[in-house]
């Protein structure tokens, strides 16, 4: 079970940490282009190693 999540650099988001330990259900809500879907492509990338969407690592890491 995942318990805690920190993305830093990947797509548009900055950094971010996640602590589901105390939180029962998430819902991912928000307006266009906030970074829900780069947030459940996280989530992809953390369980099976690549980006759902590119093999390329540099259009989804910001190296910077």
């Amino acid at each position: 079970m995942l318990r805690k999540l920190w993305v830093k650099g990947l797509r548009n988001l900055q950094e971010f940490n996640l602590d589901l330990e105390e939180i029962p259900h998430v819902y991912i809500l928000g307006e266009n282009n906030q970074g829900k879907t780069n947030f459940l492509e996280s989530l992809y990338l953390l369980g099976n190693g690549h980006s759902p969407v590119t093999s390329r690592p540099e259009y989804v890491v910001n190296f910077d």
